[in-house]
């Protein structure tokens, strides 16, 4: 018996004739914020600070960045080094949060160096210019090799804001 175009054979109603699927393409779902970016705090030293980031520091991560980096300036400590040594990508919010972090790092007498070892950071750090302002080390030991003695911030003296208007310590301009 020959069937005719588009014709139904005759089916039970318990049978499934539905067509059947294509296999589904692979396909996954997005990766959580916190799985693309994963950040750890650890205090190496007494006055250091190690923040080390892996992933990627895009427009949806940079947030969570900026908030787990800038409360780390507020510290006693006088070293902050932040390796981005399993950093994938850094895109341009983050650059401009590493140069503002390192601004706020120097006018509070603290230092802050980045571990640098992959081709994409390292490039994208000299294109954003970082590279001439701050610190680069090719690993964390290096980075943790020396911790700065203590500096006072630029414009504030031993005798406090005086120093800062130009007023000398007997009271002189």
């Amino acid at each position: 018996m020959t069937t005719k175009p588009f014709e139904r054979d005759t089916v039970s109603p318990d049978a499934d004739h539905r067509t059947p699927s294509a296999p589904e393409p692979a396909w996954q779902e997005p990766l959580e914020e916190s799985e693309r970016l994963r950040l750890r705090i650890a205090r190496p030293g007494p006055n250091i600070i190690l923040l080390t980031a892996a992933g990627e520091v895009d427009s949806t991560t940079v947030t969570r960045f900026r908030d787990v980096l800038l409360p780390r300036l507020s510290a006693t400590a006088r070293l902050l080094v932040i390796d981005l040594g399993a950093v994938e990508f850094l895109n341009v919010s983050s650059l401009e949060l590493l140069r503002y972090a390192h601004a706020q790092a120097f006018n509070r007498g603290m230092l802050l160096r980045l571990v640098v070892n992959t081709h994409a950071v390292r490039r994208a750090v000299w294109q954003a210019g970082l590279d001439a302002v701050v610190e680069r080390h090719p690993t964390v030991t290096s980075a943790l090799g020396t911790v700065p003695a203590a500096r006072v911030p630029e414009g504030v003296g031993s005798t406090g804001a005086a120093d800062s208007a130009g007023i000398l310590s007997n009271g002189e301009r």
